[in-house]
């Protein structure tokens, strides 16, 4: 059921007042660029996939082609990882094809996998440990942790929802956000992928469907508390047949697709990217445009505030971690600038 205060956001918006994080998106100082095109093996990345940082500012890189999980000191540019962790496999600690990342600040980081499987690290001061791996009977688009549990966004046989709980222990605490309600299975693996980040001092989650233009806030039990709607963008097409078969379009012009959502929780904003993917750009292997907003934690309200900023990856008090492909992938580290009010 739909909440009182759903939110259209236009993409011609004015932007609103928000804490001071939030207008210092605008005004950063980068301090280092992290990737080579040819080096040191351990600086060339294949495909960034996830990028945060500890309590500790270590920066921990998951690259997917490399299966790897890459931790940088905060210590300056061009510094080879202060440790590697996984490699492609099968055993303990290994990784399959991972494709997203999760960080608490103290831990655990988690490393996921479409497959199903969670692996969990230990994050101490001196250093970053394997603790184990979970199996779930899902595929797993994204995933974050809060105290002792996993939100994971995606497909099961278990439950409609685009959001699964879980505690340590693979049981499962609750399911919610259904997206679309159809009891087509390819369908409803195909809509019910999502973005998620969860909200460690306040409790809930903010979840960002993949091809639907909107973000909603959910409470700690599942509860919608607020859901807005990014008017301007161009979904695909998803159509349901009366046999059963699935047809997937794009319109002639390109369509939107969600990046990712960050949350600065002591600054109460939320960071949303959508990307505009044209044929031409897809062929390029880039995206035609990036269009960042910022909104409200507190009520959802916000604004478009850029169309040509790189891919973010991780948002702190400290400041911003960028990412981009093109000509080869790399991370940029910047930190807020303190001239903002």
């Amino acid at each position: 059921m739909e909440p009182a205060n759903v939110i259209e956001l236009s993409i011609e918006s004015p932007p609103v007042a928000l804490r001071p994080t939030a207008v210092a998106l605008r005004s950063h100082e980068i301090d280092d660029t992290i990737g080579v095109l040819e080096g040191s093996r351990a600086l060339e990345f294949g495909s960034i996939e996830g990028a945060e940082r500890d309590a500790y500012g270590r920066l921990f890189v998951l690259d997917g082609q490399a299966s790897e999980l890459r931790v940088f000191a905060d210590e300056g540019a061009g510094l080879e990882p202060w440790q590697l962790l996984g490699g492609a496999g099968t055993g303990p600690g290994e990784f399959q094809q991972p494709s997203a990342l999760s960080v608490a600040p103290t831990g655990p980081a988690v490393v996921f996998e479409r497959s199903g499987r969670a692996h969990r690290f230990s994050i101490q001061e001196d250093g970053v440990m394997y603790v184990g791996t979970n199996q779930f009977l899902m595929t797993i688009y994204d995933g974050c942790t809060a105290g002792n549990t996993l939100a994971l966004t995606g497909a099961g046989p278990d439950h409609p929802g685009a959001v699964h709980v879980f505690d340590t222990t693979n049981q499962r605490v609750r399911s919610f956000a259904q997206l679309y309600r159809t009891d087509n299975a390819s369908l409803r693996l195909q809509i019910q992928t999502a973005r998620v980040a969860c909200l460690r001092l306040t409790g809930g989650i903010l979840l960002a469907p993949l091809f639907l233009p909107e973000l909603r806030r959910y409470g700690p039990s599942g509860e919608l508390v607020w859901w807005t709607r990014l008017e301007g963008l161009k979904p695909i097409y998803l159509a349901e047949s009366s046999d059963g078969n699935v047809a997937i379009g794009t319109p002639e012009d390109g369509y939107h697709r969600t990046l990712g959502v960050h949350v600065e929780e002591s600054g109460g904003v939320v960071i949303l990217q959508v990307g505009h993917i044209t044929r031409e750009a897809r062929a390029r292997g880039e995206l035609d445009e990036v269009l960042t907003y910022i909104l409200s934690l507190e009520s959802g309200e916000g604004a478009l505030v850029g169309r040509r900023v790189s891919e973010i990856r991780h948002v702190d008090e400290e400041g911003i971690v960028f990412s981009r492909t093109n000509p080869f992938p790399t991370l940029r580290l910047a930190r807020w600038s303190r001239s903002e009010p």
